[in-house]
């Protein structure tokens, strides 16, 4: 179970503003993010600079998925480019 109180403000290069918000913005490349929905176990990574659009979805259930994937995916476009070489 996600509980977004007990996440760190910041994660890797994310960052959020206080304990209730579910997005964490990235503080290396201006205009991304990730939104982490609790309800629906889902982590959200997207871009929203020039325009808005959705670059990943993953599943997470816990904190600790939530931990793990925001630090692995610090640069998200080159991440992205790594998974899809793999398939």
């Amino acid at each position: 179970m996600i509980d977004l109180e007990t996440l760190p403000l910041r994660i890797g290069s994310y960052e959020r503003k206080d304990l209730n918000s579910r997005m964490f913005k990235n503080t290396s490349r201006n205009g991304y993010g990730c939104s982490i929905n609790p309800t629906e176990n889902l982590a959200t990574f997207g871009m929203w600079i020039p325009c808005g659009a959705t670059i990943l979805r993953e599943k997470v259930t816990t904190n600790e998925e939530v931990i793990e994937l925001l630090k692995k995916t610090g640069d998200i476009i080159s991440y992205k480019r790594k998974i899809e070489q793999k398939s």
